[in-house]
């Protein structure tokens, strides 16, 4: 299993994906899974600033998928070809450190 608690990561993480309901928690946790790219998560609320949003409250709670920085593309971009169009990219202080010459 992929899923593991903040503490067993030594190295940094990095938000890839908000899951708003049960069903995209539970696809992303499958393709992370099947894809074996270790994860952590963790219920927090969030702020949803669409149009949407704002009529109808605009703050929920989703479960928040964290990977490896030096996974992060590679979640992101599974992710998104399974659907889970709610990624989310790294901050430039995030990124991982490139080799020269590459």
């Amino acid at each position: 299993m992929s899923r593991r608690t903040w503490d067993a990561f030594a190295e940094p993480l990095g938000l890839v994906y908000i899951a708003g309901t049960t069903r995209e928690a539970e696809a992303a946790e499958s393709a992370l899974n099947g894809a074996g790219i270790d994860y952590a998560v963790e219920l927090e609320e969030y702020r949803n600033d669409s149009i949407l949003g704002s009529l109808f409250g605009g703050t929920y709670t989703g479960l928040f998928f964290h990977v490896p920085v030096a996974q992060h593309t590679a979640a992101k971009e599974l992710l998104e070809a399974e659907g889970l169009r709610d990624t989310v990219g790294l901050h430039e202080d995030e990124e991982p450190e490139r080799e020269h010459g590459t």
